[in-house]
């Protein structure tokens, strides 16, 4: 049972892993860049080389797939193809998800593609202007994630210039599948892809991981901690990229049902899924984007449903942070700690 949701005040904040003291936990480390992001592994574990190997041969894999830009890619076929394409069973099993979700959450969509393409925020340059209404419109026509039908392994679509983009969804299935190969090895540690982090088993002396929470507007200060074990952390917010044109700033998470940068009463939303798994990353992942898009009331309305096991940090644009019961005491456990000034 969803326990009650209790709400207060905080500032404005993103998920990082905070500082391990590798004195007491020695951990093999490696920074890698894959899906447009770095990524960093802390594994404890003999065979670390090796572990940290397989991850990274599984994520370059994976972005072989997924990626938009990659000619070869399966994403890319799809999006040049006429009425679909067969899919890999890693691939279909992602699309599948999504489709899933986007039929109990229409604010996470994959067929934004024609969208994020036209605003292009995440890549905006000198001299960018905003995309003018009726390109908007236009883009927003090819919206619609139920008009695809994925069977045996075949995702088709009705209108040839129907595009999909697996951005918000494909970084925590390899985010998941990274943390299920260190958890079979019988390994711990955690592995971070921008602002997700997975978490992997307990440390070395049976204490939980603990995830730092800090102000995206002085990120040198912490504003509270997350205490977990064997989970997946994923925050979106409006102020990881953005662009500025005529003193406005248009940041990169549209909304499906607009065409325009989300505009709900949130900064940031914050999802933990308990889980180790491809399935558990790109959950969390998409959740994140879909309850920052949908806003305050509508996320804390889809917690309350329980269709998916997680708990957030709904961090509104007054500073206001919601959190949802099971962030509190669990069994005698507090997993958020409010950070002392």
């Amino acid at each position: 049972m969803k326990k009650s949701i209790l709400s207060f005040l905080l500032i404005l904040c993103l998920i990082l892993p905070s500082c391990f003291d590798l004195r007491d936990n020695p951990y093999a480390s490696r920074t890698s860049f894959a899906m447009d992001t770095i990524i960093y592994y802390n594994v404890a574990h003999d065979g670390a080389d090796e572990l940290l190997d397989a991850c990274e041969a599984a994520t370059a894999a994976l972005e072989a797939s997924l990626s938009a830009t990659m000619a070869e890619s399966e994403v890319f076929r799809f999006n040049e193809s006429a009425d679909g394409i067969a899919l890999s069973d890693d691939t279909a099993a992602l699309v599948g998800l999504a489709l899933e979700i986007h039929g109990v959450l229409p604010a996470y969509d994959i067929t934004v593609a024609p969208l994020v393409s036209l605003w292009n925020v995440a890549h905006a340059g000198d001299g960018w202007t905003p995309p003018s209404d009726d390109d908007i419109a236009s883009a927003l026509a090819l919206v619609g994630a139920e008009r695809l039908t994925l069977a045996d392994g075949v995702l088709s679509k009705p209108d040839a210039d129907i595009a999909i983009d697996l951005g918000g969804i494909g970084k925590g299935w390899a985010l998941g599948k990274a943390a299920s190969l260190i958890d079979a090895a019988g390994s711990y540690g955690t592995v971070s892809f921008g602002g997700n982090i997975a978490v992997i088993g307990t440390k070395a002396d049976g204490s939980d991981w603990r995830v730092g929470v800090k102000n995206p507007a002085d990120p040198t200060h912490l504003c509270a901690k997350l205490d977990i074990s064997s989970g997946i952390v994923a925050v979106s917010g409006g102020y990881e990229r953005y662009a500025e044109y005529d003193g406005k700033r248009y940041h990169h998470i549209l909304d499906p049902q607009t065409g325009y940068p989300s505009d709900s009463d949130l900064a940031s939303a914050a999802v933990w899924v308990p889980g180790i798994d491809e399935r558990s990353g790109a959950l969390c992942d998409a959740l994140s984007t879909a309850l920052f898009v949908m806003g305050r009331e509508a996320a804390l309305g889809f917690y309350e449903s329980g269709v998916y096991e997680f708990e957030a940090l709904l961090i509104g644009a007054d500073g206001t942070i919601t959190a949802t019961g099971g962030l509190y005491e669990d069994d005698g456990v507090w997993h958020i700690i409010k950070e002392e000034k």
